[in-house]
C-alpha cells in the first residue's frame, strides 16, 4: 500500500457552515427557499465557490491545505523498471478523534467503505523526503533528506542507464499522472548489502497539497449531512466567499449584479492573486539559477 494511512482532516473555518453562509446569502438577496432559488442550488454554487477560492490559496502558496503523509513503493517495480508509488490505491483513512472537530475525507464513490483513493484527495505534489524508521535508529549512513525532482524523461533515462554515475548516491523522483517514481543511486542499498555508500532509507514522506473538502449535499435533515458542518476554508475568506455566492445567486435569478459587488469580488481575489504573482517570480527565479548551475548552500 503506497500511501499508509490518510489522516482525518479539521475543516478550516472555526464557526461557519453551509447553512449559516446560505442564510446570509438569502437575508442579502431577498429570497428565501422556493421554486425560483433552492438552498440546493445554493449549496452547490456553495461548493464551486470554495473550490476555487481554495484553489487560489494552493496557487498562492498558502499553507492551509498542505498535508504531509508517509509513504511506501510499490511490491514491484512498474513496467517501465522504475520503483514507484501509486497514487491510485484506496487507502484507509485515520478516524476522527473524539471532540477535536475531525472529519474524515469524503469517500470516494463505488470505493470500499472506509477508504480513499490518495490522487482524488491530493491537488498537488510539492516535494518527496527519505527518513530513518524507528528500527534503523542505530544504523549507520542512512540516506535521509529530501530527493531531487527530475523530469520522467530524465528519471527514466538514468533508471535504466546501466552505468549510473551521476546520481549514484542520489535519491531522485518524478510524477506522471497519478504515478510517483523514484530513482535510487546504485550506492545506496539495503541494510548488509555491498557495495554501499548509504543504506536506503526505511519510509518516504510525501509533502502536498489537498483539495478542500466539500458539501456532501445530503438532505439537510439526513444524518451525516454536510449543510451543518463546518466549511472547510480559512474563516478569514467566509467574506469572499459569501459574496462570491451572491452573485452567482443574482446571476441564476437573472437579477443584474451591483458593480460595487463585482468590484469587491475582483480586490479580495486580487488580495490572494497578489501573492500568486510573487511566488511565480520567485519560483522563475528559481529555475533560472538551477539552469545556470546555480544552488543554495
Amino acid at each position: 500500500m503506497p500511501v499508509s494511512a490518510i489522516p482525518a482532516i479539521v475543516p478550516l473555518s472555526s464557526y461557519w457552515t453551509p447553512q449559516l453562509v446560505i442564510s446570509e446569502v438569502a437575508v442579502l438577496i431577498n429570497e428565501l427557499d422556493n421554486e425560483r432559488i433552492q438552498n440546493a442550488n445554493l449549496r452547490t454554487h456553495c461548493n464551486a465557490a470554495i473550490t476555487h477560492i481554495a484553489e487560489l490559496l494552493n496557487m498562492a502558496q498558502e499553507p492551509w491545505y498542505e498535508v504531509i503523509w508517509q509513504v511506501a513503493l510499490e511490491g514491484s517495480n512498474h513496467f517501465n523498471g522504475c520503483p514507484w508509488i501509486n497514487l491510485e490505491t484506496a487507502v484507509a483513512y485515520t478516524a476522527a478523534s473524539a471532540n477535536t472537530g475531525q472529519k474524515v475525507p469524503q469517500q470516494t464513490p463505488n470505493v470500499t467503505a472506509g477508504s480513499v483513493i490518495p490522487s482524488n484527495l491530493l491537488r498537488k505534489v510539492n516535494r518527496i523526503s527519505a527518513a530513518k524508521t524507528s528500527g534503523q535508529s542505530a544504523v549507520a549512513n542512512v540516506w535521509t533528506g529530501n530527493l531531487r525532482k527530475l523530469s520522467m524523461n530524465e528519471l527514466t533515462e538514468q533508471q535504466n542507464k546501466q552505468f549510473n554515475s551521476q546520481y549514484r548516491q542520489s535519491m531522485c523522483w518524478g510524477q506522471s499522472g497519478n504515478g510517483i517514481f523514484i530513482l535510487q543511486g546504485s550506492k545506496i542499498t539495503s541494510a548488509g548489502t555491498s557495495p554501499a555508500d548509504y543504506t536506503a532509507p526505511g519510509q518516504l514522506v510525501l509533502y502536498g497539497q489537498r483539495k478542500p473538502m466539500l458539501d456532501n449535499l445530503l438532505g439537510e435533515n439526513v444524518t451525516g449531512t454536510g449543510f451543518t458542518d463546518l466549511i472547510d476554508l480559512p474563516d478569514q475568506h467566509i467574506y469572499l466567499l459569501i459574496l462570491k455566492l451572491q452573485k452567482m445567486a443574482l446571476e441564476q435569478l437573472q437579477k443584474g449584479v451591483p458593480a460595487d459587488l463585482d468590484g469587491q469580488v475582483a480586490e479580495l481575489t486580487k488580495q490572494i492573486t497578489a501573492n500568486l504573482v510573487s511566488e511565480t517570480q520567485f519560483a522563475q527565479m528559481e529555475r533560472t539559477k538551477a539552469a545556470q548551475g546555480f544552488t543554495n548552500r
